[in-house]
């Protein structure tokens, strides 16, 4: 099977092992395209070839907003002209760039089938949409019409999204292809350097992440620490709070992903207390899941996809219940053995599910039933 895999996400060195992953299944010929840059708000990430040795890489320049604008001006006509059997695109139902290459292949090579992905897992409408704006609400809603017209399936990234498609009543196949983690970056912790217990959260800092519920629950136990790794706008509301309170609590900034799970190595416990808006609800965790591959317990709140991730009922909070949040942690203080035994199920959960190699053979799988 002649497969041909977009990914506009490439650039970001947390993604390769997904492509050394594809190369890894021996059956097929594959052929990837990606971006030259991946623009992500004020940062800007550059693919670096060595990452992905002896793979057909294509590299196209890209332009626009990274990811639901962004399109192609130089090599997906090259790569669509070897009239692949199968065209995977990790790129969502409503992005500008799955148009760009759903029409492309429609004039090029109208015989391969053509997979893309959906993230989603609220039902879209006017007062959901991110921008809260009408014309990009129809721009967005006409984008995606037109691409699941012309798909031939498509890989929901959760069972929400998965849902949601399904009771659209859509006449191609919806199948559940779960993001994944590199279990190789992500090593299961040897030995923890921290002797004070210590709550750490990753990830983007605004209100919608529900950091501030770490900070209030952790408030009266003075033998934990808490780190927050990330930037975002609500980074000075998080500082305040903690000088405030006098707590044992360290803002890092962003921290480069080769160079994270050093940090993680160091810490106890990771929390995702995601709150759901209107607008938005947690799709998947992707840090959370990079600490459960170290064998660091996660607890996360009941806000979209979390409960399926971390799939242990014990380790869910309401979201907001600041109370039930700190009964978790804790338990985990306190109690060794109930410690030891979710780390374990944490560790051998997110490297058996949520691993790159799972999730290539399923997608190439899936693949194989579309052609």
């Amino acid at each position: 099977m002649k497969l041909l895999l977009i990914d506009p996400t490439l650039p970001h060195p947390g993604e390769a092992a997904k492509i050394r992953a594809f190369a890894g299944i021996g059956d097929i010929d594959l052929t990837v395209l990606t971006g030259n840059v991946q623009r992500d708000g004020t940062r800007e990430v550059r693919i670096e070839q060595s990452n992905i040795e002896d793979v057909n890489l294509h590299i196209g320049r890209v332009t626009g907003k990274f990811p639901n604008r962004t399109i192609f001006l130089t090599e997906l006509v090259k790569c669509l002209q070897k009239r692949p059997d199968v065209i995977l695109a990790y790129s969502d139902t409503d992005h500008l760039l799955t148009l760009q290459i759903a029409l492309t292949k429609g004039i090029i090579t109208p015989k391969s089938k053509l997979i893309v992905q959906a993230w989603e897992n609220q039902q879209k409408s006017m007062k959901s949409h991110p921008q809260a704006n009408v014309l990009l609400y129809v721009l967005d809603s006409f984008l995606e019409k037109t691409v699941i017209t012309i798909a031939d399936g498509i890989a929901a990234r959760n069972p929400e999204a998965r849902e949601i498609l399904t009771n659209r009543n859509l006449n191609i196949p919806v199948k559940v292809i779960p993001w994944a983690v590199d279990t190789d970056l992500f090593q299961e912790r040897e030995e923890k350097s921290s002797e004070k217990f210590t709550v750490v959260y990753v990830g983007r800092l605004d209100r919608a992440k529900g950091i501030m519920d770490i900070l209030k629950a952790v408030k009266d136990l003075h033998d934990v620490r808490v780190i927050i790794i990330g930037e975002g706008p609500y980074r000075k509301q998080l500082e305040g709070f903690a000088v405030d309170n006098r707590l044992d609590c360290t803002f890092t900034g962003s921290v480069d992903q080769p160079k994270l799970p050093d940090v993680l190595r160091g810490t106890d416990l990771f929390i995702l207390p995601s709150r759901t808006t209107g607008r938005w609800a947690e799709q998947f965790g992707r840090a959370a899941v990079e600490a459960m591959a170290m064998d660091i317990p996660v607890i996360g709140s009941d806000s979209g996809s979390i409960p399926w991730v971390i799939g242990d009922p014990e380790l869910i909070f309401k979201e907001g219940d600041i109370s039930e949040l700190r009964e978790k942690i804790c338990r985990f203080v306190a109690d060794h053995s109930y410690y030891q035994a979710k780390s374990q199920y944490c560790l051998k959960r997110a490297r058996e599910e949520f691993n790159w190699i799972r999730h290539a053979q399923t997608a190439v799988d899936f693949c194989r039933e579309i052609a």
